[in-house]
């Protein structure tokens, strides 16, 4: 079923958020469409219909995937508009988890080349467990505070809580076969040791 004119205008509005009509406009401009505030607004409206060719440049706009977002029916917009948000958040992740793994090297780096007689003990402990955080670590606990509404979604039925819940337990599985992190002491019997 396709969407109305209506129902498009009110999908775009939604999917436009704080970005106000003009700045819409003026992106779609720098893309070689003359739109103005009015015209956006006319669209939100349901006045004016939204082209196929102006919807595929207005996906690059709202940073989208697909028009899908902007032309599906009521009903199924709002779980699209989730699958949007949840894949740019994922995008997100990756970038912060990057971030981590960078700033963690750094630090290593920078570490290699301070005599290390300048720390005390609690500064030394302090930048092992950063160094030993790992985004996969972060990531896992924050999984694991989320598991019981995972598994009470799950046994709701239905194959989308069980994916969920897959998805964290094969995180479980990964972490406990392929991650093993035993902490036990140095060879000088003081600072915890990861393997």
């Amino acid at each position: 079923m396709a969407a109305s004119d209506k129902q498009i205008g009110q999908n775009l509005q939604q999917l436009r958020g704080a970005r106000s009509q003009k700045d819409i406009a003026e992106a779609m401009t720098e893309l070689g469409w003359k739109w103005s505030q009015t015209t956006v607004w006319s669209i939100e409206q349901g006045k004016r219909p939204l082209r196929l060719a102006e919807a595929e440049d207005l996906v690059r706009v709202l940073d989208l995937q697909s028009i899908v977002s902007i032309t599906a029916p009521a009903g199924e917009f709002e779980y699209l508009v989730t699958q949007t948000q949840l894949q740019q958040a994922q995008r997100e992740l990756v970038l912060q988890a990057e971030k981590v793994l960078r700033l963690q090297r750094q630090m290593v780096e920078e570490l290699n080349q301070m005599p290390t007689t300048t720390l005390d003990e609690r500064a030394v402990r302090g930048i092992e467990w950063d160094l030993r955080e790992t985004p996969v670590e972060l990531i896992y606990d924050l999984a694991k505070e989320h598991l019981p509404m995972v598994r009470s979604l799950a046994d709701q039925g239905g194959p989308f809580g069980t994916a969920l819940l897959e998805g964290i337990e094969k995180t479980e599985l990964t972490r406990a076969n392929d991650v093993q992190f035993t902490f036990g002491e140095a060879s000088d019997g003081e600072h915890p040791t990861a393997h």
